[in-house]
Order: structure tokens, then C-alpha cells, then sequence
């Protein structure tokens, strides 16, 4: 491990040679934006040089207000909050790790004046229990209209608690073209990722009352509590090519004959490039990284698109193998095998093609609106253990040869109406439906409506948002195959409605979000932690109050959610959850950004679900319960920002006492954090 490092930090100074001639006040000249998985439409986000709050960016819990997951960074988890779980994957082991896991859809594509780089590393802990993560970034534009890339991500961690080592390898080749006719982006992604599952602690006293187990009113080191397994490990692999290209067809157009002065250009390659040119600081006859005149000034033409041809194509490989070298009694509700020795293997590939035309928003003033259609072939391949493991290791690496193979065709149309410009009332809509093969008659519908306008000093914004959905379940769902766990089922589509509306008033710091959701055949894992399928109806109600206050340097940021469902029993929630945060934020002898406070977060007890390691899946408790929750984490931190360099101490989990994350998963104790992340300009 440290010989790559050291490589990999040898390669970003090489190409960040010039970082010491950058002053506090320079510009990142770069511009960002993410592109929609489909049909890679472009939506402008802003770069990430974010500085409050950079410490939640580097703990697990920063995923939601309330995040449960298995022990340290990188380990299954989920979201406790149920509106902000998304939609499950086809292949199902994965959305434990989703937070972790980089797709076309969650990255940044870049588009940068001069190379740019970043270098990060955070660790916590001691020699024992380190934890660590190195990542970078290095972007560059090889001409005005052409963007490479490449991510890294490493993490390591040894874990608080035995049987809880952890690995990941996160890498992302990714390029864009951008020019008025033509647009291209690409994505390479290669994940690997390796843990070991300790099944949770075997008796919750060694944390909330050590002196019945030991005697000692002291509390127990957290190595030596005892676990279910120090044993069983995951190994996944997650491969994802992803291209889209797009061909516009248009005119040119003087800058002077434009319709009215309430047209605005839609072409976002020229937003982007506008913005290139104001956080950039590119003046008339400034050369830039690739020896080129750029004047702004001189530009007397744009490009109007009318319509765009799309072709996108996406390939991806999932893998995973799980391993048991012991078995011991009582854990597993039902073991198939009587070995001692466990190993399970499962495949899945899917290649997607998708063809679309598109007539674009804002080609003359009569074009209010864009429109999309499109149609999409999805082939998928899935293979499945057909004979459990009688002892031999070598199916830790490779799958029986009388294994199970599924494959699954499914072709798709839909559309797309959206309004993206205009100060009054903005939307989307957005449907798709399967015509052919596996999914047909599938569909889901969403869309928003956005408004604002002004009310005195203020600028008030409603947003209404909804979806229906008709959902065919994942091949997992209804068959698996493994040493532990052996289901077939035919279930029937599940079909979810959900409706909502935004108030927010942002120079306030006010938001509130509340929504409701009908679900009719709901498949959840029950105490067995085997899928089932409900008939009733299960709703569930959410609002969501946002508010942020800031008196002088006195900032404090508060998040409360409250949900509640209608049958607690096969979907448990907690009802009330808050994620406080106070601080000050002040410029130290008038050069360095600080920010020092302290956060909490708190959610109501409830009986959370268990965790199944042989499926990564969480499932119901069984008749045991236990409540989780009903407890504050806090912590206290610093974040430093001077230059390009952004550095974070933090304490964490200041009370250390009583807290569950999962029933028999602990949170970590007190410990502390700390981060660096350079900049590099050249």
C-alpha cells in the first residue's frame, strides 16, 4: 500500500509543480457538471471545493441524518430515512455499498482552463484500529473541446471491532467532448472491494453494561469484545464502461439577432463555457493551457441546437463471493449446508443501448419547452450456484460447473418534457414504459414543478414532485441460490406512488419538504432474512424541516425528519431523527477560513432491522427485539481552509457510551479524525 502511494503522490506533484506560485484569492479555473445516466443531458453543478462542513464528508454517518451501517468506513449500510433510499438495484448485494461506489450518473465530468489535480488523505484511530483513506484527482483539457480524467480511491481500515478489516479500490477513467455539434462523454469505472463480516457482537452488555459480563465497572476494549466471526469475508466487483454521444443539429445566429430580450440560450455548452470564462479570469488575449488565443469579446455568434440524435451504451459486470471457514451454531436461521466450510459465488452483467431524438428547449421563443423520446434495449445475464459447497476452497474462486444461468431482454420506450429556463415556473415530467421481453409492462412516471418569485427581500420557492411506478422485481428477488440461503419465488410487480411538495425560502435557510407514499406489493426480508411479499397496502409519511440560522460568526444548521409508517412490523423507521450543527465560522489572522463546532445527531428508538452478511441485506428482527437508538452522537471539530488546502480534526463520538448503529453492531468509540486535501494548479 505505501509503495502506491508514495507512486501516486510522486505522479500528482509532477504535474502540479507550480502549486506554491497559487495565492488564497486565485480562481479554480474549472467548471463541473453531471449528465443524466439516459441520455446525458448536462445540468451545471458547482465544483467541489467545499470547506463548511468538510469533516461530515469523511465519516459514514455524513450519508444521512440518520445512516446505519455496520461498523467503519466503507462497510454495508443503509439509510434509516426512507425517502432518501434509492430504487434497488438489479443486482441487489451492491446498494449496501452504493454511497462508496462511483457511476456515470453521481460523477463530476470537468471541464478546467489548466490541468488541475487534488490529493486527500484522512486517517483516525490508532495502530490497531487505523483507518484510512487516500483519493485523488487529475483533469485536463487536451484542447478547448476535450477533457480526460482519471479518479482513485483508496481505503483501508482495520476496524474498532475484530472481523472488521476492510478494503477498496475505487478507480474512474472518465473524458468529455464538448463542441456545438458534437458531445461525447465517457466513463470507466473498476471497483474492488474486500471486508470481512463479524456478524455483529455476541452479547450487547460488553456496551451497555460491561460489569455483568466482566465484573469490572471499566469498559471493555472494543478488540476484545467477542464476535459472531473473524473469519468470513465479501469479495465484490463492480466494472462499469459507460458512453454517450450526442449530435446536434442547428444554426448560427448573430448575438444581436436574438428574438427578445426574455429568450435565453438553452446551447449548455455555452453556459458551461460562460462560466469556464468567469471563474477562470480569462481576459481578450490570454493564452491558455494548450498555447490557443482565447478572446471572449470576439465572440459575435452562437450556436442554436434544434435537435439532437443520442446513441448512450452501458456495460456492467457485478461479482461476489462470500466465504465462511467456520460455522458456528445459532447464527444462520437455517443453514442448508453441513460443511464447515462455506462459499458463495454470483455473477450478473447487463449491456444497455439506448437511441434517442430530442427537440431542445429554446431554439425560437415559441419553444418553451424541450422534448425527448427514446428507446432502449437492456440484455442481462445472471449466474447462480446450482449445488452447495461440500468443502472445497476452490469454489471460493470459481463458479460450479453446473451452475444456474438466467438471461433477460427487456426493451423499453418512454419520453421526456422539461422546462429548464424561465424565472416563474420551471419542470420535468419524464415516463418510460416496457413494450418487450421481461419487463413488459413495467413503467414509471415522474416529474417536478418548480416556481419562485419574490416576496419582499426574499425569494420564495414551491416545488411539487411525484412518481408512479410499476415495478418488476429483480431476478434476485425471486431466485437465489447459496450455501446459506436457497429461495425461488414468483412475485408480482410492485407498484409505488409517491407526491410531495418543497417550501423553502433559501435567504432564510428555511426548507420543508413533506411527502407521502403508497406502496402495494411491498417485498421486504423477514425474520428468516428470506424476501417475501405483502398484499396490504404500506404508506408512509415524511416531512422534512431544514433551518439554518447565523447571528456574526455564530452559525447554527438544524435538520429534523419525521416519518411514520402503517405497518411498522414489516417496515420499521425511526419517527423522529435531528441533525444539529454549531459552530463558528471566522478568518484567522486574515488569511485562513476556520470553522469550529460542534454536531449531533439523534434519532428515536425503534426496533432497527438485522443485518444478514450472507446476503448483505437487512432484515426483520425476530422475536427477541431489541430497541435502537434513543441516543446523541456527537462531535467536535475543526475545519482549516488557507489556499488550496483544506485540513480537519475532529473528536468523535465525545459520550462513547450506549449506541447502537444496527442491534449488535456498535458505533465506534471515541477516537479521533483528521484530514488533508491539496490542490494542485498548473
Amino acid at each position: 500500500m505505501k509503495k502506491s502511494i508514495f507512486l501516486l503522490i510522486f505522479c500528482y506533484c509532477f504535474f502540479g509543480l507550480d502549486v506554491f506560485a497559487q495565492t488564497e484569492n486565485d480562481p479554480i479555473p474549472i467548471v463541473s457538471w453531471k449528465i443524466s445516466e439516459r441520455l446525458g443531458n448536462i445540468t451545471p453543478t458547482p465544483f467541489d471545493t467545499i470547506v463548511r462542513n468538510y469533516q461530515n464528508r469523511n465519516i459514514t454517518d455524513g450519508f444521512s441524518t440518520v445512516y446505519q451501517y455496520t461498523g467503519n468506513l466503507m462497510l454495508p449500510g443503509q439509510s434509516g430515512i426512507f425517502f432518501d433510499r434509492p430504487e434497488q438495484d438489479q443486482f441487489i448485494f451492491i446498494d449496501a455499498y452504493r454511497n462508496f461506489i462511483k457511476s456515470p450518473g453521481n460523477f463530476n465530468f470537468t471541464n478546467t482552463k489548466i490541468p488541475y489535480s487534488n490529493l486527500s488523505y484522512r486517517v483516525a484511530g490508532g495502530s490497531t484500529n487505523k483507518e484510512e483513506r487516500f483519493d485523488g484527482m487529475f483533469t485536463a483539457n487536451v484542447d478547448k473541446k476535450w477533457n480526460v480524467g482519471l479518479n482513485f480511491d483508496y481505503i483501508y481500515a482495520k476496524g474498532f471491532y475484530q472481523g472488521q478489516a476492510a478494503k477498496q479500490f475505487d478507480l474512474v477513467f472518465f473524458s468529455n467532448y464538448l463542441s456545438d455539434k458534437y458531445v461525447m462523454h465517457t466513463f470507466w469505472g473498476i471497483d474492488n472491494i474486500n471486508h470481512y463480516e463479524n456478524g455483529g457482537i455476541k452479547d450487547d452488555r460488553y456496551i451497555t453494561n460491561p460489569e455483568a459480563v466482566t465484573g469490572s465497572k471499566r469498559p471493555t476494549g472494543s478488540r476484545d469484545v467477542p464476535v459472531w466471526f473473524t473469519d468470513e469475508g465479501v469479495r465484490l466487483k463492480n466494472r462499469q464502461f459507460y458512453l454517450t454521444q450526442r449530435y446536434n443539429v442547428g444554426y448560427y445566429r448573430k448575438i444581436s439577432e436574438i428574438p427578445d430580450s426574455a429568450f435565453v440560450p438553452v446551447n449548455k455548452i455555452d453556459e458551461l463555457t460562460s462560466n469556464l470564462q468567469v471563474k477562470g479570469k480569462i481576459y481578450q488575449n490570454e493564452t491558455d493551457s494548450v498555447g490557443e488565443v482565447f478572446n471572449p469579446t470576439a465572440k459575435t455568434e452562437e450556436f442554436v441546437p434544434v435537435t439532437s440524435f443520442i446513441y448512450t451504451a452501458k456495460y456492467t459486470y457485478d461479482s461476489r463471493h462470500f466465504t465462511a471457514k467456520s460455522i458456528p451454531s445459532g447464527y444462520y436461521p437455517d443453514p442448508i449446508t453441513n460443511s464447515s466450510y462455506a462459499a458463495d459465488s454470483t455473477y450478473y452483467r447487463s449491456l444497455r443501448n439506448t437511441f434517442g431524438i430530442a427537440l431542445l428547449e429554446g431554439f425560437n421563443k415559441y419553444a418553451k419547452a424541450g422534448l425527448s423520446v427514446f428507446i432502449e434495449n437492456e440484455i442481462r445475464s445472471f449466474r447462480l450456484m446450482n449445488g452447495i459447497t461440500t468443502g472445497s476452497t476452490m469454489s471460493y474462486f470459481f463458479m460450479p460447473t453446473s451452475d444456474i444461468r438466467h438471461t433477460e431482454n427487456t426493451t423499453t420506450v418512454g419520453a421526456e418534457l422539461t422546462k429548464t429556463h424561465g424565472s416563474l415556473l420551471t419542470y420535468d415530467f419524464r415516463g418510460e414504459l416496457g413494450i418487450l421481453g421481461d419487463e413488459m409492462g413495467g413503467f414509471k412516471i415522474s416529474g417536478n414543478i418548480l416556481t419562485q418569485f419574490r416576496l419582499r427581500k426574499d425569494t420564495v420557492s414551491l416545488k411539487a414532485y411525484g412518481f408512479l411506478k410499476n415495478l418488476v422485481p429483480s431476478y434476485y428477488l425471486n431466485a437465489y441460490h447459496s450455501d446459506f440461503y436457497w429461495w425461488n419465488n414468483d412475485f408480482s410487480n410492485q407498484r409505488r406512488v409517491r407526491l410531495g411538495g418543497v417550501f423553502s425560502i433559501p435567504t432564510r435557510g428555511f426548507s420543508l419538504d413533506v411527502g407521502v407514499e403508497n406502496m402495494q406489493n411491498y417485498i421486504y426480508f423477514d425474520e428468516r432474512a428470506l424476501p417475501v411479499q405483502t398484499s396490504s397496502n404500506v404508506q408512509i409519511f415524511s416531512a422534512r424541516l431544514n433551518q439554518n440560522f447565523r447571528f456574526g460568526i455564530l452559525n447554527w444548521e438544524n435538520e429534523l425528519v419525521y416519518q411514520t409508517s402503517s405497518n411498522k412490523d414489516i417496515l420499521p423507521l425511526p419517527e423522529f431523527s435531528v441533525y444539529s450543527n454549531l459552530y463558528l465560522w471566522f478568518k484567522f489572522v486574515k488569511v485562513m477560513n476556520m470553522q469550529i463546532g460542534a454536531d449531533v445527531r439523534y434519532f428515536t428508538g425503534y426496533y432497527a432491522p438485522n443485518y444478514q452478511p450472507a446476503t448483505t441485506q437487512f432484515y426483520l428482527q425476530g422475536d427477541d427485539k431489541i430497541t435502537v437508538g434513543n441516543y446523541p452522537l456527537v462531535n467536535i471539530y475543526a475545519n482549516m481552509y488557507l489556499k488550496k488546502t483544506r485540513f480537519f480534526i475532529m473528536a468523535y463520538n465525545v459520550a462513547q457510551k450506549n449506541y447502537f448503529s444496527l442491534p449488535h453492531y456498535p458505533l465506534n468509540p471515541f477516537h479521533v479524525r483528521m484530514g488533508l486535501s491539496v490542490s494542485f494548479n498548473d
